[in-house]
């Protein structure tokens, strides 16, 4: 059995539309509230750390243009992705409370992305600069991927339920 668990060098917001075209979301209900999604923007805006997210390496490649990419799976970090992808597509506005820590003058309460590129650009650079902590696992069995998890209190939602996708791994 193997278990390897590597770093996605230097990823940033920016490049996180190219990597979502190539990651296969779990077939799940997304679990947070618009709440607990824009908290998670106020964070990268703050910049906080929001965490690892845990991708595995798909079998198959994606041909385009520049060549073969790699396509991947979503194994801790879903609802992360989700709010981000919200908030660059309009769906999520920063909450009324917003604070941005850095300059109490910053008045982006209740502004989408758009809004906030035109009336703050600096932040929406900062959104976009926002490194992602990145993480590709390769593994030959689920139950290692499992374990791994386990050992960082991840394997479960607040439900008890299976937080990542198991079924896509190979037993």
């Amino acid at each position: 059995m193997t278990l390897d668990v590597k770093r996605l060098d230097d990823i940033d917001m920016a490049e996180l539309p190219e990597i979502l075209a190539r990651t296969k979301m779990p077939n799940t209900v997304p679990m947070w509230d618009d709440i607990k999604k824009a908290h998670l923007i106020d964070s990268i805006l703050n910049n906080i750390p929001i965490g690892q997210i845990f991708l595995m390496r798909q079998p198959r490649q994606i041909v385009s243009p520049d060549g073969c990419l790699q396509e991947y799976f979503v194994i801790d970090g879903y609802e992360r992705f989700n709010a981000i992808a919200d908030f660059i597509d309009g769906k999520l506005l920063l909450e009324s409370d917003f604070e941005f820590f850095e300059n109490e003058f910053v008045q982006a309460r209740g502004m989408s992305f758009i809004e906030l590129d035109e009336s703050y650009p600096f932040l929406a650079r900062r959104f976009w600069r926002y490194p992602l902590d990145i993480k590709v696992v390769e593994a030959s069995s689920k139950i290692e991927i499992v374990r791994m998890l386990g050992r960082q209190g991840i394997t479960t939602d607040r439900h008890g339920r299976e937080r990542c996708e198991l079924s896509a791994f190979s037993s």
